[in-house]
């Protein structure tokens, strides 16, 4: 009986370990799931994959959610958009990650600088 529980848990454990090495936290991932969270007007999941001093988040969701709520090109584009990941630079602890933004047939990209805090890539600022 306890080998068997054993097993489970061992089991489980190693289920976890093999989903948590599977999810996508590269700096790549991340710069793109923010710009996604952003696409469906979630600032504060956006904000959320900054590097900000605590003090910081309320006034970077109210930027943002100014941004967002433009009518200019550079919102519609975020609005519209489909990303991708054109390149990343990983050296140690900090990357830099051009991501593509293409909406109606126009484009651009954007770079994002990023360090890992925790173990997690956050965008951050030089």
């Amino acid at each position: 009986m306890k080998k068997s529980v054993l097993f489970v848990v061992a089991a489980m454990l190693m289920m976890a370990v093999s989903f948590t090495s599977c999810s996508d936290n590269t700096p790549g991932d991340v710069a793109v799931a923010a710009l996604e969270a952003i696409k469906s007007g979630d600032v504060e999941k956006a904000v959320s994959y900054m590097d900000l001093p605590e003090d910081k988040v309320e006034k970077m969701v109210e930027k943002l959610t100014r941004q967002y709520e433009r009518d200019n090109a550079e919102s519609h584009l975020i609005k519209n958009g489909k990303f991708e990941v054109v390149s990343e630079e990983i050296n140690g602890d900090e990357a830099e990650v051009e991501v593509s933004i293409m909406a109606d047939g126009y484009g651009t990209t954007r770079p994002f600088y990023m360090r890992k805090i925790n173990g997690t890539w956050k965008i951050a600022s030089k």
